[in-house]
């Protein structure tokens, strides 16, 4: 099985509050159901739709071989 790449872009609150931790889990799991990946393509379009100008935050590259759940596309 390959492995894919993948980004997510978090608040640096949530990531520096769970960086030490065995998972993350960003708060807007708890009522989504899901964590928002982008692929390496796709990560400046998502970045200036939905964080335009936002000095808070952090983008995570993530291998899938990390991944617990399942991965939509």
């Amino acid at each position: 099985m390959s492995t894919k790449t993948y980004f997510h872009i978090a608040e640096i609150s949530d990531w520096s509050s769970q960086r030490d931790g065995a998972t993350y889990t960003p708060q807007a799991y708890t009522h989504e159901g899901f964590i928002h990946l982008s692929y390496e393509g796709q990560l400046v379009a998502t970045a200036s739709r939905y964080f335009l100008n936002r000095k808070d935050i952090v983008v995570l590259k993530i291998e899938s071989a990390y991944l617990d759940g399942e991965v939509v596309d």
